[in-house]
């Protein structure tokens, strides 16, 4: 492809109504809502920096802990060095002009690193379809907005600003280098993803077992996968302040076991799933090169589809299957529209459970956005009920949309399952996804936020 082509299609698809209007929604989104997670994190990192600046590196959780209108410092390094690197800027500035901290803009300027990484997101997605799969240019650029106006991505990483998005994009890259047959880069990208979140391990295993046989290298594999998050936690270990960390760390993993079945104690459901799945990935050798990418392509999905059905859940865990989805979606061209409305009843049903066992719409609009703290404004508790109130006052109601929601949980990897597909359906015609299609997913975030502001209103 020429460069006039090149420019042609860069005008077509970013240069257009749709996009400014995405682009619109998108920084009203961000700007007006805003979980706290993202505001203590960037703000820890730049406190970081000044730990770094003062010679205190070794006082960084004690010192960070301290501040009382952020929240407990909860991650391992590489999350905080991640954000100092991208709060440096800042620093340099605040430094040279004898400016104070402000955590409005040391957010907003996070979000800024997110929305990008979303961005870096859709465009490995499209790379892995059109360069691992190789799907026509058309349907490439299809998955990329499709990733785009995900509800569920969305939701995470524009409207509440989470950063499990730097998890999932050296996952996804660790994929990709399986797709080329490129074992060690794989290794690679998951032990940096590990570092951001553990929970990527479980998709690494099963991959890694479909395509190495021999126990040595599978062995040293996985060793190479924890090595750097291990050496981050020897290295802070006895860090004063730290203790919390590992706490926190504890009560994540301890979800594991929250649906479990009584056996020798305590066995995990979710746990029990993923072996078998590791049992059975191990013993079959796919017969070609293209059952085996569908298969890499396809193990993600189940996995964390298990892993939202089986573990309660935090919301913002829901990006870890975002990417599979969509992938899955592509490669299955007669089943296309089911899957993409399947999607879109999924993030409905989501929304309302998220906010139905999380309280996500009170958390969100209590707390609000980093605007009160670019503007000093004080953040007004007045939403003390939402859509939770509104949605436990039908018990009935409530069971259902749990239901549906677990229930497409199961039908979409069990629509996607490679086994029911000859050939990836190479042939088969589906006409692309039109823009509007696209758009009225989107709109599900939308309806979100309608109906938590509605189910506030009609609760009081």
């Amino acid at each position: 492809m020429d460069f006039a082509s090149i420019l042609a299609s860069w005008r077509r698809r970013f240069l257009c109504w749709p996009v400014a209007l995405y682009c619109l929604f998108a920084a009203l989104v961000a700007f007006f809502f805003q979980l706290g997670d993202l505001v203590s994190t960037g703000n820890h990192s730049y406190i970081l920096l000044e730990c770094i600046w003062e010679g205190r590196l070794s006082s960084f959780y004690e010192i960070a802990g301290a501040y009382e209108r952020l929240c407990t410092v909860c991650y391992e390094l590489p999350m905080f060095l991640t954000f100092a690197l991208w709060d440096l800027p800042i620093f340099i500035v605040n430094k040279a002009f004898g400016l104070a901290l402000n955590y409005g803009v040391v957010t907003y300027w996070c979000r800024l690193l997110l929305f990008m990484m979303f961005l870096a997101l859709g465009a490995v997605v499209e790379h892995i379809l059109r360069h691992d799969f190789r799907v026509e240019e058309k349907t490439g650029e299809d998955a990329f907005e499709l990733f785009l106006t995900a509800p569920l991505a969305f939701f995470c990483i524009v409207l509440l600003g989470c950063y499990d998005v730097f998890a999932v994009f050296f996952m996804l890259l660790g994929v990709h280098y399986l797709l080329r047959g490129n074992q060690r880069r794989f290794v690679l990208m998951f032990a940096v993803a590990n570092c951001y979140k553990s929970f990527t391990f479980f998709a690494f295993v099963p991959l890694l077992l479909l395509c190495e046989k021999r126990f040595w290298r599978i062995f040293k594999a996985v060793l190479l996968s924890l090595a750097p998050i291990t050496l981050f936690t020897v290295l802070s270990w006895r860090l004063p302040g730290r203790d919390f960390v590992s706490e926190f760390t504890a009560r994540m993993l301890s979800k594991l076991y929250a649906v479990s079945y009584p056996m020798m104690g305590s066995g995990s459901f979710f746990i029990a799933s993923l072996a078998l799945l590791c049992i059975l990935a191990y013993a079959y050798t796919p017969p070609d090169v293209a059952t085996r990418r569908r298969l890499i392509a396809y193990i993600p999905l189940l996995v964390y589809s298990l892993f939202m059905l089986l573990i309660p859940w935090h919301g913002q865990w829901v990006l870890l299957l975002v990417p599979f989805l969509i992938i899955n979606m592509v490669l299955c061209p007669s089943q296309r529209q089911t899957l993409l409305y399947l999607e879109a009843g999924m993030a409905l049903t989501f929304f309302a459970v998220t906010s139905l066992h999380g309280g996500f719409d009170e958390r969100l609009i209590t707390i609000c956005s980093a605007a009160s703290w670019l503007f000093g404004m004080e953040k007004k508790h007045v939403f003390e009920y939402g859509m939770r109130t509104f949605l436990l006052a039908s018990p009935m109601l409530s069971a259902t949309l749990v239901s549906l929601f677990s229930a497409s949980l199961v039908a979409y990897p069990v629509i996607c399952c490679p086994f029911w597909y000859k050939r990836l359906e190479r042939a088969a015609f589906q006409r692309p996804f039109t823009r509007l299609e696209k758009g009225l997913r989107l709109c599900c975030v939308f309806a979100f936020i309608i109906a938590a502001f509605l189910g506030w209103f009609l609760s009081r």
